[in-house]
């Protein structure tokens, strides 16, 4: 059995995967399926129906096999009991098997165990706990047992896999499949079990013919005990138990340690507790996990709601996808870089409509402050399309103001944001760099502003890719050459421009030096748009070029250049 990361000293995390809905009952569903809640107290309302449904597909002292069948799957029984150990000599196996947690097919108790679980309960998502001597059994928990086997060699054991239908006092009634672990026998309303479990030395035929010894294991009778909550305490070793949305600490109510511990995981760093699944903090189930959740768990009267398979929820607070990051007091995430400094890779909460970065940050590994010297910290390679971009996209964020100490806008650093507006929060940007897809997608830009950053140098192809609002573009006076783009690309990629506008903001008013021209070079694309009059250049005091060709230039005066 493959077991999760440990959440608590007593309980691990488990999901199990896959299972066929019960006849007679609501149909699992998805997060995206209509009317898809099922409620913890609504199934328990239910409860004779849902085991009444079971009892009808799966008679009791039947079999859990397809002996004697062709066709089947894992809602057939039969009437002709399994011999394991002799069918097994023989290399025959009929036993019936379902889709466990792992994804892996089981049979026997443990399969069938599974099977009514997911039947019963609507759904294939369960933790899984330790069994200790605080455990309270519930009605409804899928509970695995084991036993030393007396009479064989070294430390071996026995396990075996029951389902509580009841609990009267201290008393356990159980369904069961293979309580005797030879036979497949279906077994309802059970109250008794083995404290001991014996092997003894067993001669059958084989596939051949041949007579060969086996072991076989079996309950001693003598042993027949009733099933209790203190005899489970002494022979279970783990249960499963229905995932409820919010309850993060698997104590069957949505209290103050749950609301502590959503606060301390996802919102703080986006992340959920030791990485289970994010469908678990979407408590009210409406597919976005955000405040309203966590004010379910503080504040809500009835939502025990059981989390049903492949939902996928979307999450307000993300998660660094650079293991290398850290955060810092303003709800952002930094990493390192190779200029000295870090660069802003984005912030937790994904619903901020502004940000403000700031130009120092402190870095708790290292009690260092560095300078934030980028904005997004790519290791994407555009070429062959592969790597990973840890700014990440979709962002609400209207206004980004960034910091003098800036010097570089990272490939897809914006990419698919809301962006309307690019401020500088100081007087002297040092911005030089604008990469390739820099603001990938960004639909609601329509303006950009780059006129405080004087020592801009390049504002790479594609930059502006997806920019389908993008009307207007104020560059600065550097006293050296802008490169917009090159070779046979334009900084607008694949988008039309339609009737863009660049604007030269030249403070200077002379002519003289000619070092007051500002140099524009532009990409073979991005000429073919301005000669058709799709792409206008604006200003005074520029020179225009492509690559290394003079266009024209445009002196004192404020005017359009044109072709």
């Amino acid at each position: 059995m493959k077991l999760l990361k440990r959440i608590t000293s007593t309980m691990l995390s488990m999901t199990i995967i896959s299972g066929i809905a019960a006849a007679g009952l609501p149909e699992k569903t998805t997060a995206s399926a209509a009317n898809s809640k099922v409620m913890y107290q609504d199934v328990l309302s239910q409860w004779q129906t849902r085991i009444n449904n079971e009892k009808a597909k799966f008679p009791n002292e039947s079999y859990w096999n397809h002996k004697g069948l062709s066709s089947y799957n894992d809602e057939t029984h039969t009437n002709k009991p399994c011999y394991h150990v002799q069918d097994y000599a023989k290399g025959e196996k009929c036993c019936n098997q379902t889709i466990i947690e792992t994804g892996e097919k089981q049979g026997q108790c443990y399969g069938f165990a599974y099977k009514l679980a997911s039947d019963i309960w609507g759904t294939t998502e369960f933790y899984e706990s330790h069994v200790d001597q605080n455990y309270e059994p519930r009605k409804g928990d899928n509970v695995r047992l084991e036993f030393s086997v007396q009479n064989k060699p070294g430390n071996s054991k026995q396990g075996h896999s029951i389902f509580i239908t009841d609990i009267s006092g201290e008393n356990i009634t159980f369904a069961e499949c293979n309580g005797e672990l030879q036979d497949c026998q279906i077994r309802w309303g059970r109250t008794r079990y083995y404290n001991n479990i014996v092997a003894e030395d067993v001669w059958v035929e084989d596939a051949n013919g041949d007579m060969v010894k086996k072991s076989l294991v079996k309950g001693d009778k003598n042993s027949l005990t009733t099933v209790t909550k203190s005899y489970l305490r002494a022979h279970a070793t783990r249960y499963f138990r229905p995932v409820i949305a919010g309850d993060l600490n698997k104590n069957g109510v949505l209290d103050s340690d749950d609301s502590m511990i959503f606060q301390n995981t996802v919102m703080t760093n986006g992340r959920t507790l030791y990485d289970t699944k994010l469908s678990y903090y979407d408590v009210n189930g409406d597919g976005y996990v955000n405040t309203s959740d966590l004010n379910e768990i503080r504040y809500g009267t009835y939502n025990h709601r059981i989390v049903m398979p492949d939902e996928s929820p979307s999450c307000r607070w993300r998660r660094s996808s650079h293991t290398s990051s850290f955060t810092f007091n303003d709800g952002c995430y930094y990493v390192k870089n190779d200029l000295g400094g870090v660069s802003w890779i984005g912030a937790l909460d994904s619903e901020l409509t502004t940000i403000y970065v700031p130009s120092k940050v402190y870095c708790p590994s290292d009690k260092s402050w560095y300078d934030v010297t980028e904005i997004g910290y790519n290791a994407y390679n555009i070429n062959a399309r592969a790597g990973w971009r840890t700014c990440t996209a979709g962002y609400r964020v209207n206004t980004l103001y960034i910091p003098d100490t800036v010097k570089r806008i990272h490939s897809f650093a914006l990419e698919d944001w809301s962006i309307t507006s690019l401020k500088f929060s100081g007087s002297n940007p040092q911005l030089e760099t604008v990469d390739q897809y820099a603001f990938f997608n960004c639909k609601s830009l329509k303006t950009l502003d780059l006129s405080p950053a004087k020592k801009l140098k390049t504002i790479g192809n594609y930059a502006f890719n997806g920019c389908t609002a993008l009307y207007h573009i104020d560059l600065p006076y550097t006293g050296s050459a802008i490169d917009l783009g090159s070779g046979s690309e334009s900084i607008f990629g694949s988008t039309d421009p339609s009737s863009a506008t660049i604007e030269i903001k030249n403070p200077n008013t002379s002519t003289s030096p000619a070092s007051n021209y500002q140099r524009i070079n532009i990409s073979d694309k991005d000429y073919n748009y301005w000669k058709n009059n799709k792409l206008y250049y604006h200003g005074k005091l520029f020179k225009l070029y492509k690559q290394n060709t003079y266009l024209g230039k445009v002196d004192t005066y404020i005017n359009y250049l044109r072709p």
